[in-house]
């Protein structure tokens, strides 16, 4: 600080001072990197433990936990278009199912009309 008063005074730097003003400048430099990569990894760390514990109270196997855990980082979603394509995939999984327990219950229902009308004979 001292160093740009004599500037301001008109007065010039010895190259001692340039020097002196050049570590400082770079030593600052040096901190201010460092304290916004800490500060980004920090970040990532976050967001990862965020992502674990999603994926962990989520009701989902094995195969789709890995998947989600294992999708790039977006920096405007948590899972970005990954969690997507995972409940699309549960929807044509569910869908798929449905028509099955549908018939199942029909049959069920269609055998239980036939043992009435069999009581009622």
């Amino acid at each position: 600080a001292d160093l740009l008063k004599d500037v301001d005074k008109g007065q010039g730097l010895s190259p001692d001072e340039v020097a002196e003003l050049r570590r400082t400048t770079d030593l600052a430099i040096r901190a201010t990197k460092q304290a916004a990569t800490a500060m980004g990894r920090s970040m990532a760390a976050m967001v990862v433990t965020e992502r674990h514990i999603w994926v962990n109270l989520a009701d989902l196997g094995k195969k789709e936990k890995g998947f989600l855990l294992d999708v790039p980082v977006s920096s405007s979603e948590l899972f970005g278009t990954s969690v997507e394509t995972v409940i699309e995939k549960f929807r044509e999984v569910k869908a798929s199912k449905r028509p099955g327990l549908q018939a199942q219950k029909a049959s069920v229902a269609a055998e239980g009309r036939q043992d009435l009308r069999k009581v009622d004979q």
